[in-house]
């Protein structure tokens, strides 16, 4: 044996060696840090709502869960059935803000709805636009990427257009952590500046109260529609489904004169399962290969931010919405987000959700429509 053959062998069974001992160590090292990360969930959820923070029970368990993912620390990755039940919990909590009164205004106000989709779809190809020519992104992932409301359709159609989808999924979830950061804290102004002009009893009402009291029998009402909704859903893969379902059977009952709700710890948790399983999206080898697109990401994600601000104050003064509602209704968050802040703050979720949906529609008819134009029209430059 040479002295390469040597030295590449003694090398071999180093690396199996140290192999193995990272093999024996790993499994210690995931079972500590995840009990590590649900305690500091915990804790974050707790001091948000000590000091009234809109939906603290999604919002701190999310970054916390970021930090974590991103050092290395553990993370709570969710089956895909868990976040379909999680989404069906999140739809019955919110049929109490359903009254016959919001779906009149509702039906009364079907051209501003499409005004403000349209609105913030042309504003998510302007990013595209941006991606494609700046960061030398090619046009399929510069437009799945930059899509909002749909993050896992549009990672999970992006290799069919040769698209990243790792690349498109940090995309469409940093938008996302940066878009509920602005949500959270600008709902919370809103609601805040609403309390003061209303007195303290409008701020307990808007920021404290969850839900109605929660029964034996309204838990079972409440979990039998997450179940039958949840079920069908997946079985017929009907797009938000999962969340709009078991809402819709909610309502049904509610209607009849059925109570349906979910005791106040169950919510928390529901929230925090949601807000850990975003932010463990977030790994630090993905992110070190698009770290030079960290920059554009947070630039992009502010730009939007800003427009659904402006776009929510036109809508407000169009349809005489409140202020947080017409915000929730114009800003490019996720679905089963908008209404988690929206069941917290008592907006009108009604209205919040159709616009949310019908954007959701929107961009998952015409996503795969927009990508070949892209590509035709756009040299790809990366």
């Amino acid at each position: 044996m040479t002295t390469a053959e040597q030295s590449c062998h003694e090398k071999g069974a180093v690396e199996q060696v140290d192999e193995r001992k990272l093999q024996v160590n790993q499994p210690q090292h995931r079972k500590k840090f995840p009990i590590l990360l649900i305690c500091a969930c915990a804790i974050a959820g707790l001091a948000g709502r000590a000091v009234h923070f809109p939906a603290a029970w999604l919002i701190g368990p999310m970054f916390v869960s970021a930090v974590f993912s991103v050092n290395g620390w553990g993370r709570v990755r969710l089956p895909r059935n868990g976040i379909f039940f999680i989404q069906a919990m999140i739809g019955v909590s919110l049929s109490g803000s359903f009254t016959l009164s919001s779906l009149f205004a509702l039906a009364h106000n079907w051209l501003p709805v499409m005004l403000v989709v349209l609105s913030m779809q042309f504003l998510t190809i302007l990013n595209a636009l941006y991606f494609q020519r700046f960061c030398k992104l090619n046009p399929a992932t510069s437009i799945l990427g930059t899509l909002p409301g749909g993050a896992g359709e549009m990672a999970a159609m992006s290799e069919s257009f040769g698209a990243d989808p790792r690349l498109v999924s940090v995309m469409q979830y940093t938008r996302l952590l940066i878009i509920i950061l602005f949500l959270s804290v600008g709902t919370s102004l809103i609601v805040h500046s609403t309390a003061t002009a209303h007195g303290a009893t409008a701020q307990s009402s808007a920021v404290l109260s969850l839900v109605p009291p929660a029964t034996v029998q309204s838990t079972l009402m409440a979990a039998l529609a997450s179940a039958i909704g949840g079920l069908v859903a997946m079985r017929f893969r009907i797009p938000a489904g999962t969340l709009l379902l078991p809402l819709a059977l909610s309502v049904a009952a509610t209607m009849h004169g059925l109570p349906v709700a979910y005791p106040v710890p169950v919510l928390a948790a529901v929230y925090a399962c949601l807000g850990m399983q975003i932010g463990s999206q977030f790994e630090r080898e993905v992110l070190q290969r698009i770290k030079g697109l960290m920059l554009p990401l947070v630039g992009t994600s502010c730009f939007l931010a800003a427009g659904s601000i402006a776009i929510g104050i036109a809508f407000s003064r169009i349809t005489g919405l409140d202020g947080a509602s017409a915000y929730l209704a114009a800003t490019p968050g996720g679905l089963d987000s908008v209404a988690v802040v929206a069941n917290e703050i008592k907006a009108n979720s009604a209205l919040v959700l159709s616009v949310h949906f019908s954007r959701l529609m929107l961009v998952l008819l015409s996503g795969p429509q927009l990508v070949p134009v892209f590509t035709k029209w756009l040299k790809p430059r990366g």
